[in-house]
């Protein structure tokens, strides 16, 4: 008996593994053997004499000290593949592609359609994340907002004071430009010859606005344009509209609000769909500092919000100390108040998505950064079930493949190169898909665009990115799906699967199930997702809103001739056979434009306690013509000039303690007009006639707020539209007969109108959008997923014929046998739907918190697309089951 074993276990005397690895990896073959037998002879002798840790080390020792550079092993180039190979592996993927035509046309249809939506929904996120950034320095611009806060809430404007604004440019080192932005309003506005008109916005500004921003021009110089009074820049479509054409710099636009006309100086190209300013004229602020009011109120103006103000700082500037500075420096200047203000820099970046609390916000369309993280989860999952798909049907053909992989073996092939192989199928495959997403997303496009109001486009030469990204996508979802398959189907030995390849398979069924419950898992939580957006479509579209919004047609009141001569024009509407009734009024329900509010108090209030309070300014037809209930109370009658009566709603009334309407005094402060309050110089006394039912004057995303309806002859608002109730025959000879009414008295007045339905659906734009696109989504990701099941169940009904055969044989029904062949595939719905449940509840929940009117998130939607899914694998896994079962044993025995 030796010494060393004595004292240690048999099995625990050997050398260093690692030293033996060491050795392996760097000996040559050729000595090898006999290297490695003479050094553990000479590790035994010593473990014996030495013992067990010194022979180790000595092993060790020795093992280093023979590394020579001619004993390094020669690397086996297995991985080394010739341009011939190369193409051999094309050719032998296209043979593939075309023998297995069903396979192939299920593989291209999945992967094609999941490319496509992945593709379309990175293009719309892609296009919403631009937003704003097609200026040089946009990093460093920031617009400067406003934060105000007393004891009933805080409120956010996107526009200041105009001292606030100014002071940034003169006393502010950091402040490299800035600019002013003012908005008058709308002016109708026409050529020298009075040929064409239209209605121009009139946005002042400074000069400066071309030297930050880069909008681009099409005529004008960039450096003069906006210095003079009076100077005009129109955008493209405006010029045409009034001049017919864009070489218009000299001429002169005439306008109903000035007596001197606007000499334009330059042509911008119409402003870019993702930018947050969508402005069809620029007028030069010292035509505005020529004004009376102006040069009285913008010296000593610290608490307006009527300017937009946006600065270029220098790169190397601390934001937050300018807001600082600036804060300081308006508290110096304005009176003491229980209104806390504070300005702010918000980053032009972050307008898009972060403006959502802003009110008046004229940023054109903002959204919610949330629904792009959302959209492009839902746009990777999607890519990703296309994938598994792929993953899926690769591996369940591995019985079909695995005897070329073995006969490819044992000619001589390694595994790297059948993982190449197979890696250049998946790629070869999913480069078509690719090709085919692309024509897809092109023919898709003018519709995605018109329905979404972008213009987003793929076209190559138009963008250089579209090409290498392509590349990528390709290159990235070819080793995605082909990978494992690879991986999986090279591991086959040659021996094994030549003689069996049916066990290999069953192998990896554990995989498969989790590729496929995965599948589900997504399609169900977009399914749900599609379900709950359009029932909340539909509660919206159906839900009593308090008024008529069928067939009531808006018209605008765009001059003063209009204005004033409103009673003749209602008379004439009146007459007009299609017209049940008119109204006029300040706004309309459903209005999109600002709405002015007020300050009530009632007669034991102080002014401290007092209400803000949306204000509508209509007449006495207002209440008949929307169909407003009237609670209590009467409607404005008698004395139609008196302005000072109200109609106040419930939740106004409530407010103010009012449950008799009659003879109730109630007292006006001040009118708030975008967070602009005009002082009374004493409060205004007027008398509540009449409550009405609350109705929802604004989105269904928001509450019912407090709302007065005075008489149009108030001092706060004017009116500004004629609302028609109308009938539905023959529209077209309605809308011609007004048009003529109003051309009688204002023959300049354009024509401006629109269906107040129309007008409310626009409230609701971007959530029927995302309703789109989860309804695509949903619909291609069950498609792949039905696609790739039926495809698995074929290929599983064809891996059991022997077994269906054998059961046939011993009596077993043909359902039965469906059932045993269905029945998991249904397990794996169920627990798809279990994973999926508390995922849609939580998600789509969260969705409908964001309407203040909307509907219960149920279980029974869940189920109810639990079940439809349960239809859906019954009908995909049904057929192929029922066609294995039916078939006749004998021949399924012959066969086998």
């Amino acid at each position: 008996m030796y010494y060393y074993k004595s004292m240690e276990d048999p099995k625990d005397i050997h050398p260093p593994k690692f030293a033996q690895r060491f050795l392996q990896w760097f000996c040559s073959d050729a000595y090898l053997e006999s290297v490695e037998g003479d050094l553990y002879e000479e590790f035994l002798d010593n473990a014996e004499e030495k013992g067990l840790r010194k022979a180790q080390r000595i092993y060790i020792k020795t093992v280093f000290l023979s590394f020579r550079l001619y004993q390094i092993r020669k690397p086996q180039n297995k991985t080394f593949i010739t341009m011939a190979m190369l193409l051999n592996y094309f050719k032998i993927a296209y043979r593939s592609l075309l023998k297995h035509k069903s396979y192939s046309i299920i593989n291209v249809f999945g992967l094609s359609f999941g490319i496509a939506c992945f593709l379309i929904i990175s293009l719309y996120i892609k296009d919403e994340l631009a937003f704003d950034k097609l200026h040089l320095e946009h990093e460093y611009i920031y617009r400067v907002t406003e934060t105000l806060v007393n004891e009933k809430g805080e409120k956010h404007q996107p526009s200041v004071a105009f001292q606030a604004s100014q002071r940034l440019l003169t006393e502010f080192p950091e402040v490299q430009r800035g600019i002013t932005l003012f908005n008058n309003g709308r002016t109708l506005a026409s050529n020298p010859d009075n040929q064409y008109s239209t209605y121009l916005e009139l946005n002042y500004t400074t000069p400066a606005f071309f030297e930050i921003f880069d909008f681009k021009l099409l005529s004008g110089d960039r450096q003069n344009l906006l210095k003079k009074p009076q100077a005009i820049v129109l955008d493209e479509k405006t010029a045409i509209q009034l001049f017919g054409s864009t070489d218009v710099v000299g001429k002169t636009v005439h306008s109903d609000r000035t007596k001197h006309p606007y000499k334009v100086t330059g042509v911008m190209e119409n402003f870019p769909k993702n930018s947050h300013l969508q402005l069809n004229s620029l007028i030069s602020f010292a035509t505005l500092e020529e004004e009376r009011f102006f040069k009285e109120f913008a010296p000593v103006d610290w608490t307006s919000n009527y300017f937009a103000s946006y600065v270029l700082l220098n790169r190397n500037a601390n934001s937050t100390h300018v807001e600082e500075g600036l804060n300081s420096l308006a508290q110096a200047n304005r009176e003491a108040s229980s209104l806390k203000r504070s300005y702010h820099l918000q980053p032009l970046d972050d307008i898009h998505f972060g403006s959502a609390h802003y009110e008046n916000d004229y940023s054109f369309n903002p959204n919610d950064i949330n629904y792009m993280y959302i959209m492009q989860v839902a746009g990777v999952l999607i890519l990703l079930i296309a994938a598994f798909n792929y993953m899926n049907l690769a591996t369940a053909r591995s019985m079909a493949r695995s005897k070329e992989i073995g006969i490819r073996k044992v000619a001589g092939a390694f595994r790297s190169s059948i993982v190449i192989q197979f890696l250049v199928e998946s790629i070869l495959m999913t480069s078509i898909c690719v090709f085919v997403a692309s024509g897809i997303v092109n023919l898709v496009l003018p519709y995605f665009n018109y329905f979404t109001g972008k213009e987003i486009s793929i076209n190559p030469i138009e963008h250089i990115w579209v090409i290498p990204s392509l590349f990528l996508l390709t290159l990235v979802m070819g080793i995605i799906s082909g990978l494992y398959p690879a991986v999986f189907l090279s591991r086959f030995q040659a021996a094994t699967v030549l003689k069996s390849a049916g066990n290999k398979v069953n192998a990896n069924m554990g995989l498969r199930r989790v590729l496929v419950t995965f599948q589900f898992v997504v399609s169900i939580i977009l399914s749900v997702a599609t379900l709950v957006t359009y029932l909340q479509m539909q509660y919206i579209d159906k839900k009593d809103l308090g008024f008529n919004k069928e067939l009531m047609l808006v018209a605008d009141i765009n001059s003063g001739v209009v204005r004033r001569d409103f009673q003749t024009l209602k008379n004439e509407y009146a007459k007009i056979p299609g017209v049940k009734s008119v109204s006029v009024s300040s706004r309309v329900p459903g209005e999109w434009k600002r709405i002015p509010k007020t300050l009530l108090t009632n007669e034991v209030q102080t002014k401290e306690q007092g209400n803000e309070m949306f204000f509508l300014g209509v007449d006495e037809d207002f209440v008949s013509t929307f169909d407003v209930k009237l609670q209590s109370g009467m409607n404005f009658e008698g004395n139609t000039n008196d302005s000072t009566r109200v109609l106040i709603n419930e939740i106004a009334a409530k407010l103010l303690g009012i449950s008799n309407a009659e003879g109730q005094l109630v007292k006006m402060h001040y009118s708030n007009f975008g967070g602009n309050i005009d002082q009374f110089d004493e409060p205004l006394e007027v008398t509540v006639v009449g409550i009405v039912k609350d109705f929802h004057y604004r989105s269904l995303h928001e509450d019912i707020a407090p709302l007065v309806l005075a008489y149009r002859n108030n001092p706060i608002h004017s009116i500004d539209y004629f609302t028609m109730q109308i009938n539905g025959s023959n529209i077209a000879r309605t809308l011609d007969s007004i048009e003529e009414v109003l051309q009688s008295v204002d023959p300049q007045h354009i024509f401006e109108f629109h269906f107040l339905d129309e007008q409310l659906a626009l409230f609701y734009e971007s959530d029927e959008r995302r309703s789109l696109i989860f309804t695509v989504s949903a619909s291609i990701s069950v498609a792949i997923a039905c696609l790739g099941l039926i495809a698995l169940v074929s290929f599983s009904t064809r891996q059991k014929q022997k077994e269906i055969g054998i059961r046939k044989v011993h009596g077993a029904s043909v359902w039965s046998i469906t059932y045993m062949l269905s029945k998991e595939f249904f397990v794996l719905i169920l627990i798809a739907l279990l994973i999926s449940a508390p995922l849609a509840w939580y998600g789509m929940g969260n969705w409908l918190n964001t309407f203040a009117y909307h509907i219960s998130m149920s279980p029974l939607y869940i189920l109810a697309t639990g079940l439809f899914m349960m239809i859906l694998t019954l009908l995909s896994v049904g057929f192929q089951s029922l066609k294995a079962a039916n078939k006749n044993p004998v021949d399924t025995l012959r066969s086998e």
